[in-house]
């Protein structure tokens, strides 16, 4: 698990404590455990293999973000991983889709080769091509376009993405487009004291508090008697540049008084620190919602640069709360600059009975882009994600596609 609460439980369910502590064999929280690993592996069983493991999937989702997959094999009753957690220094990933029982995650590092790793071109060529997401019982099926051609010299792209409606009512659904420099998402992030359980990934299972961008997010709460709680860091490789660094947090309204503050900071290879920005996440007076909030601006040289994440407790606040999504990178100049709140370019459809809706996103792109693509159901909370990156710049053909 996540928490000492976790561990606590189930070595209270052991028969005899001792023999396990002697075999060196008492279970220890997933991250503590990794940062002393060079390789993991991870086995998925259950009664029963059609529901869904919650549990099981955040670990899948932060091994595969926080490690490289290097296999997965189903037996019957029983899914086995195995993840190297010392790949090189400069491996990227790429996120592909969210279900992990379809999906193998892809990486790039320019000095490695192999079946998980990919230059950035290629692996997104290759996942927008070859990716047929099937999304569960409330979403349909979708699928991007597979036409995909070199962009004109003014970097213009176009994607089309297709959602088919199988079933024998309406889907009401939001198609959303995601751009950024780059992105880490919440299984991205680490925290920097494993030992402190009080930062906790979660997924939220009220539709109004289901962050539509990323299912899982990290949740944390800060009382009055606490010490401080340690942070969560992701490393972003940004060119060299000047960029607005987005977070996406749960906000509530300026009556409330629920929320902490939070800080980030940019910490530089020769560990110099400086602080990026901070807030109370807050609405304009509307309902508590899922915001995106600029925290502040980051020059990047080209080396990697990590983004940490610490909260603090108002003084005039007794209990506090934190729910952070993923965080974002924007060029401040040029054909990718974009406002924080504007991230997204957001759709609602509706999709009949047996019917194929075709929504078709376009931009220009000069220089790195990373695009993600959602389709969320607002009623249930539920949503469905494919990711790439492009280096430079690609387009997609609306008119070249194979159905």
């Amino acid at each position: 698990g996540w928490t000492d609460q976790e561990r606590e439980a189930l070595i209270n369910s052991f028969p005899m404590e001792a023999i396990w502590e002697n075999l060196g064999s008492l279970p220890e929280r997933i991250d503590v455990m990794a940062a002393a690993a060079d390789r993991v592996w991870l086995v998925v069983a259950g009664w029963n293999p059609e529901q869904r493991d919650i549990t099981a999937e955040i670990m899948v989702r932060w091994l595969d973000h926080n490690g490289v997959r290097l296999d997965r094999n189903a037996f019957e009753g029983a899914v086995l991983y195995l993840y190297d957690m010392r790949p090189p220094p400069e491996t990227g990933v790429v996120y592909v889709a969210d279900w992990m029982e379809r999906t193998l995650p892809r990486y790039y590092a320019p000095t490695v080769t192999g079946p998980a790793f990919a230059p950035w071109d290629d692996v997104f060529r290759e996942q927008w091509a070859n990716i047929e997401t099937y999304t569960g019982d409330d979403l349909g099926i979708w699928t991007p376009s597979r036409g995909l051609v070199e962009p004109g010299p003014d970097g213009a792209w176009e994607l089309p993405v297709r959602i088919y409606n199988p079933y024998d009512h309406p889907l009401e659904l939001t198609c959303a487009l995601m751009t950024s420099a780059e992105a880490l998402a919440p299984m991205a992030l680490s925290r920097t004291h494993p030992e402190d359980s009080r930062w906790e990934p979660q997924r939220h299972w009220g539709a109004d508090h289901v962050d539509w961008v990323d299912e899982f997010v990290w949740v944390a709460r800060l009382a009055e008697d606490d010490a401080p709680a340690h942070g969560l860091e992701g490393t972003m490789r940004l060119a060299p540049g000047t960029y607005r660094i987005g977070l996406r947090a749960y906000a509530e309204g300026p009556d409330d008084a629920h929320r902490a503050e939070i800080q980030v900071d940019a910490v530089r290879a020769d560990d110099r620190q400086e602080t990026v920005g901070r807030f109370i996440p807050q609405t304009d007076g509307d309902r508590e919602r899922w915001m995106w909030h600029e925290v502040g601006i980051v020059e990047s040289d080209g080396e990697p640069v990590t983004l940490r994440i610490n909260l603090a407790r108002p003084p005039d606040r007794e209990t506090v709360y934190a729910d952070l999504g993923r965080l974002v990178a924007l060029p401040v100049a040029g054909p990718n600059a974009l406002p924080v709140g504007t991230v997204e370019t957001r759709a609602s459809i509706t999709v009949e009975p047996g019917e194929t809706y075709e929504q078709v996103f376009t931009g220009t792109a000069v220089g790195p882009l990373r695009v993600d693509v959602v389709v969320y159901d607002p009623t249930y909370g539920i949503q469905r994600q494919v990711s790439g990156k492009m280096q430079g710049a690609l387009a997609y053909d609306a008119h070249d596609r194979n159905d």
